[in-house]
């Protein structure tokens, strides 16, 4: 039997915050992201400042760490894949 997952729920799950991205993909296999859509938003990225492998300690999670600029802020943008395709998350700020 197939388990009926809430979207909401797959989205936002623990420490890591499934997001949209609009990205350019090249035709030599990168990709690089324009902008996060967040709660409805468009958030348009400053710089791409680094790109690397990385885990995330703090939502789990391995792939590439694109270390970037959002209205002047530093922020960590994952791109995750697994058996089901590529997905973009972020780490949920702690308080």
């Amino acid at each position: 039997m197939n388990k009926i997952v809430d979207y909401k729920e797959y989205m936002d799950s623990g420490d890591k915050i499934y997001v949209s991205v609009i990205e350019l993909r090249y035709k030599d296999g990168r990709v690089m992201p324009l902008s996060i859509i967040w709660e409805h938003r468009r958030l348009k990225i400053d710089k791409v400042l680094d790109i690397c492998n990385r885990a995330s300690l703090k939502a789990g999670g391995v792939g590439l760490c694109y270390t970037i600029t959002i209205g002047g802020q530093k922020k960590y943008l994952f791109l995750e894949e697994d058996g089901s395709g590529a997905k973009w998350f972020v780490e949920r700020k702690t308080s």
